[in-house]
């Protein structure tokens, strides 16, 4: 119910923004500089370019949440007296631990030191392949919602481009046919003499 009202709404006032973005242009092209035609036209470009910057600031944000995800400080293979002041325990879980990070944030499988100081490859179990399903299922919608942003900014700029040429235009194209009291009024003039 509230994506319906919050696309209702964002609907209704880019709506209203375009509109006020036109009608604002139209009156400025048609009667040159006066208060009414700046006001509509100031307030439709400002709000443009800020939901345009609001949205691009949403796509960087996004971005940088999406890469500090995607960690790749422990990428490279453990060396091989890592963790040498640690209990044989210790050093194999926290080998593991490590091997276990790396297959959830990248799926690659790397090798872990054993309780003997043997390297085994990672088997990851159940639970870390749901894990890496989810991290990547999460990567996808950040990146997804990334693009997104920046589409809707691009997008957002482009419309009231659209809307204060248009403005401009159907104020030329008017401007093309003037009739003015006096010609209507000479018109009718000269139709009502020739008439019997």
């Amino acid at each position: 119910m509230t994506q319906w009202f919050d696309f209702v709404a964002s609907a209704a006032s880019g709506a209203f923004v375009l509109i006020c973005l036109a009608e604002g242009t139209r009156r400025w092209a048609a009667y040159g500089f006066h208060r009414t035609a700046v006001w509509m036209t100031a307030f439709g470009v400002i709000f443009c370019f800020a939901y345009s910057g609001f949205s691009y600031w949403k796509h960087l944000a996004l971005r940088d949440m999406g890469q500090s995800n995607q960690n790749k400080i422990f990428t490279n293979e453990l060396a091989a007296d890592w963790g040498k002041d640690l209990s044989p325990v210790k050093r194999e879980e926290a080998s593991a631990a490590l091997a276990r990070l790396v297959f959830v944030e990248s799926g690659k499988l790397r090798d872990y030191i054993d309780k003997v100081g043997e390297r085994k490859r990672f088997s990851p179990t159940e639970e870390d392949i749901r894990n890496r399903e989810v991290a990547v299922i999460t990567q996808t919608r950040l990146a997804d919602a990334a693009r997104s942003n920046l589409g809707e900014a691009i997008v957002w700029l482009i419309w009231g481009a659209v809307a204060a040429l248009f403005g401009v235009g159907v104020a030329r194209d008017k401007a093309h046919f003037p009739v003015s009291r006096s010609e209507d009024g000479g018109a009718r003039s000269s139709n009502t003499r020739g008439s019997p």
